[in-house]
């Protein structure tokens, strides 16, 4: 009776007693339970946009040289540039070896632009202990004969780099002034030191082997660099008799 008398009692009766109740409870509730299943299913995924990597459209890659100037590391993937023109007015310049019959350029300065036979040239292998690697040359490579060759500056300039590199023999790099460098790698003897002024001509080392070309007997890798830039040695160099072979 005491029940019956209790106004919050009469309520609840009264409620239950409507039609609608039931179903406004069990919507409420099955809003309430998806609710929590979504809640607990969120992973805080997000959507991706145009600006994420997967919607990035995939870039041409090269393997290419790294140069010879730079720390010994593996060959980088990078965009190729084109090759900044420069003439031999620019620095008067001499072959760095003496010509000869036995002269031969055996590995050509890799070019987009030149001929697929031209580019073959300028490609070379080279092997690490678990990779095989197709190097783009930066540079040339001369021999002469397979015996040791005299070295010589192309110009007058200072030394700014002679070190070894455990890939490339011992290296010596000049500066010749008007943005024009030079760099003679794989060396066997060193005859020169950083700081030193040199003429064109004077004897700055010795052709030797390197680690990366072990395909080669005694050898120069030669290559020249205009304000920073990679450029074909052999379009700064005089015309001589020196003889392109495949590479």
């Amino acid at each position: 009776m005491d029940n019956e008398k209790n106004p919050q009692v009469k309520w609840w009766k009264s409620l239950l007693g409507k039609k609608w109740t039931f179903p406004a409870i069990y919507l409420i509730a099955s809003v309430l339970i998806v609710t929590l299943m979504w809640t607990k299913s969120d992973t805080g995924n997000y959507q991706l946009s145009k600006e994420d990597s997967i919607f990035k459209a995939p870039q041409e890659e090269y393997v290419i040289d790294q140069p010879i100037t730079a720390a010994p590391q593996n060959p980088e993937t990078v965009e190729l540039e084109e090759a900044v023109p420069v003439t031999a007015e620019d620095v008067q310049v001499s072959w760095p070896l003496e010509m000869s019959e036995k002269a031969k350029i055996v590995t050509s300065f890799y070019s987009e632009t030149a001929s697929a036979e031209e580019r073959s040239k300028a490609v070379y292998e080279y092997t690490d202990k678990t990779t095989t690697k197709f190097i783009h040359s930066k540079g040339i490579g001369i021999v002469s004969g397979e015996e040791k060759f005299d070295v010589f500056a192309v110009a007058n300039g200072e030394v700014t780099m002679a070190e070894e590199d455990a890939l490339y023999g011992m290296k010596v790099k000049i500066s010749h002034g008007d943005g024009l460098e030079t760099v003679y790698a794989s060396l066997s003897k060193v005859t020169v030191k950083v700081g030193d002024e040199v003429k064109a001509g004077m004897k700055i080392g010795q052709a030797g082997k390197s680690e990366i070309r072990k395909d080669l007997p005694n050898h120069l890798y030669f290559e020249a660099y205009k304000l920073g830039e990679a450029i074909d040695p052999v379009s700064i160099l005089p015309e001589a008799p020196v003889v392109r072979t495949q590479g």
